[in-house]
């Protein structure tokens, strides 16, 4: 029998995985949940542990049940953003896996950002912060558990067991990237950190005595990893413009910079102060408006 050209209709449709991270705001959350629905796409939900997870939660998603409480900063959001990837991977099937928080939204239609995402070939990781003077987030030795113990053994093993200037080196074999945490990985890098993860306990120890582990622990490993010539993509707007630790909320006068930016995302909105800009973005998203 001849075999039959497939047509492009007949081909397999990938599929996503979204990880979201949500620890506040929760109608900001299911909206960004509303906006993802698609039948290509699953949502995976980490709530933080201190936080009912109820108010989050919009039907179809799929709540974590192991859940970590997260501290601004520091290891805890890797840790939640890993037990997602591992959720998702386990479940199979997933061709993209892309981590978003609860605080950010899509700039356009769902379906234009899944294409735009499968038409990249390589792992949308930003690296645009590398060259940047940060490397006393890891080579200083940082506490950031709040766990009362584990604080104390780990300031006194600051004090009395590092010799000055305390500075550390990566563990062997480590490049370091530095960027927003935001990223997308395909399956096969995907499934490189998770194994990487298991082979080498030293680097997941490492970085939990780092500061702003989120914005380069992804990005150092894709920099070590065979995938390192698939980086640099960054499909984020964010507005870093007034220089403090938090990106500024986004509200209606940032409407034509976010449409023009060509962007996938962006972040941050409140649910309230962003209400009319999301409004916005929905309906040119829509095609039914143009502008504020």
């Amino acid at each position: 029998m001849a075999r039959r050209n497939l047509a492009d209709h007949d081909l397999p449709q990938k599929r996503h995985a979204f990880l979201l991270v949500a620890h506040t705001d929760p109608a900001m959350a299911r909206r960004l949940q509303r906006a993802l629905s698609h039948p290509r796409v699953d949502i995976f939900l980490h709530v933080d542990k201190r936080m009912d997870p109820a108010p989050f939660l919009e039907t179809g998603t799929i709540l974590l049940s192991e859940r970590i409480t997260v501290q601004w900063g520091g290891w805890d959001l890797v840790e939640a953003t890993l037990v997602l990837l591992s959720a998702s991977l386990a479940k199979g099937g997933y061709s993209h896996f892309t981590h978003l928080s609860g605080q950010d939204y899509l700039l356009q239609p769902v379906e234009k950002v899944l294409d735009a995402l499968e038409s990249h070939q390589g792992q949308w990781v930003d690296l645009a912060w590398t060259e940047d003077d940060r490397r006393a987030r890891w080579s200083d030795y940082h506490v950031t558990t709040k766990h009362p113990l584990r604080r104390l053994v780990q300031r006194a093993y600051r004090k009395f067991c590092l010799r000055p200037p305390r500075r550390r080196a990566l563990p062997p074999g480590l490049v370091y990237g530095c960027g927003s945490a935001l990223w997308t990985l395909e399956r096969p890098a995907a499934e490189w950190t998770m194994d990487f993860l298991r082979r080498r306990s030293d680097v997941a120890r490492f970085f939990r005595n780092t500061i702003h582990t989120s914005e380069m622990f992804i990005h150092t490993l894709m920099r070590s990893s065979p995938f390192a010539d698939t980086l640099g993509r960054h499909g984020h707007f964010i507005d870093w413009s007034r220089g403090g630790p938090h990106p500024e909320i986004l509200t209606e006068p940032d409407f034509d910079r976010l449409v023009g930016s060509g962007m996938l995302f962006a972040r941050k909105f409140d649910s309230l102060r962003s209400g009319s800009l999301l409004d916005a973005l929905d309906s040119h998203s829509k095609g039914t408006r143009t502008g504020i």
